[in-house]
């Protein structure tokens, strides 16, 4: 029986609505403006800690770090010998069994001064094998010269910004001095062989890119600090950590006689953890305002029709209709209206965006922080958009509320004698 009486109401309801079209209609017009001007910010917003993420994991983060010690990710870039892997070679091929894992890259990140015709400044080394660096590290552009290959035993990749501050073009050699594992002082000469951009400033201006075996040879040990791990997509690196932390890491433990440390890059990247936090709160108020809007609206519809249907409530009331129909009967106007302008609104918003990608989207100049200009397209995130129809329907509900507990208060009488 009740849920026929629901039923009944919605029907009613639905009827209502159609009554007054062109209120009906600016309603629905003012709640899908709302949302796609929601989606589109939500699918700028993705997009663009997308593409933040894929570039900081491939410009050299890594999906996931191995190291040997949690301390390492405080300290070892400025002194990574407390903290050498043994046998990384055999770590790094356990890791490859993982069918999630692409690649597994030793790495040595250390802290170096560079030298050329009198000028110093100080630099961020990354040494790794070069074959793999050019083909991974695919956010990073060669704007100058070539790449290193692994033939190139002395050859080097510097920053733009740190290029330009230095004066190196390709083909100049310059002096890499840094401290080794006995604690002395070792340089070695090296061959500019080509200029990098990976488009982030604090990077370009201070990165220097060379071949392990000469890293090796400068610091005098033949191990590595840190492995990267790199998987076949972002998105399963939840489940490779998991894998790693609660079975392969603590056995590879016990037979190198070592602890071993597995971080993240979502934890590793302070400047992603920042921008991800400015963007919700970004995304989060744009909606808040579209539920503010839509109770208003929703509120002032919802009270006109009282207004307007005062006769009708009261021959309800008389014929045996309680307070709590009534209020039922505004809130599914409500939710119907908010149901169907969620929507609409949602999916012409997924229109808009698709069609600003199929035109190639915008252009914008380089962003804080950024060396290059950037490309915005629009990928807005399915589960976001569905909770910003959930926000839609309820708000409605919430903005009919009030003008229908108005309407039920009303004595019999007292409607009915309404003109």
């Amino acid at each position: 029986m009740q849920i026929r009486m629901l039923i009944k109401h919605m029907v009613m309801a639905a009827r209502n609505i159609l009554r007054n079209k062109r209120r009906t209609t600016l309603t629905l017009m003012s709640i899908i403006v709302g949302l796609v001007g929601v989606s589109l910010l939500d699918g700028f917003i993705h997009y663009s800690l997308w593409g933040l993420r894929e570039t900081i994991i491939k410009n050299g983060l890594g999906h996931i770090q191995v190291a040997a010690s949690q301390q390492y990710f405080d300290e070892g870039d400025m002194d990574p010998y407390p903290f050498m892997l043994k046998d990384y070679e055999k770590i790094s091929k356990k890791l490859r069994s993982i069918p999630e894992v692409a690649h597994v890259i030793p790495v040595i990140h250390s802290a170096g001064v560079l030298s050329f015709q009198g000028h110093t400044e100080t630099v961020m080394v990354s040494a790794l094998p070069s074959n793999l660096s050019s083909k991974l590290l695919n956010f990073r552009t060669i704007i100058k010269g070539r790449d290193i290959t692994d033939d190139d035993a002395h050859g080097v990749l510097l920053g733009s910004g740190l290029a330009k501050k230095l004066g190196v073009v390709p083909g100049k050699v310059i002096s890499l001095i840094t401290s080794t594992k006995g604690g002395s002082v070792n340089s070695i000469e090296l061959e500019v062989l080509g200029i990098s951009q990976s488009g982030i400033t604090l990077v370009d201006d201070a990165a220097l890119q060379m071949n392990l075996t000469a890293a090796q040879e400068l610091m005098l040990s033949n191990e590595v600090p840190l492995l990267l791990v790199f998987l076949e997509k972002t998105e399963q690196t939840n489940a490779v950590m998991a894998q790693m932390n609660n079975t392969l890491l603590p056995r590879l433990a016990k037979k190198t006689n070592q602890p071993l440390v597995a971080k993240p890059w979502s934890e590793l990247s302070d400047y992603y953890k920042q921008a991800n936090t400015a963007y919700s709160m970004v995304l989060f108020v744009a909606k808040m305002v579209m539920l503010v809007v839509t109770i208003f609206v929703i509120a002032n519809t919802m009270s006109m029709a009282v207004f307007e249907r005062m006769r009708e409530i009261g021959t309800l009331r008389a014929v045996g209709s309680t307070r709590w129909n009534i209020v039922s009967l505004f809130l599914f106007e409500g939710l119907i209206i908010g149901v169907i302008g969620g929507i609409l609104g949602i999916l012409i918003g997924i229109g808009f965006c698709e069609l600003i990608n199929l035109f190639g989207g915008i252009n914008l100049p380089p962003q804080p922080g950024m060396t290059t200009p950037i490309t915005i397209l629009f990928k807005p995130e399915i589960s976001s958009l569905m909770q910003s129809v959930f926000i839609t329907v309820i708000t409605a509900m919430l903005g009919a509320v009030t003008p229908a507990l108005r309407a039920a208060k009303f004595r019999i009488a007292n409607i009915l004698r309404y003109v």
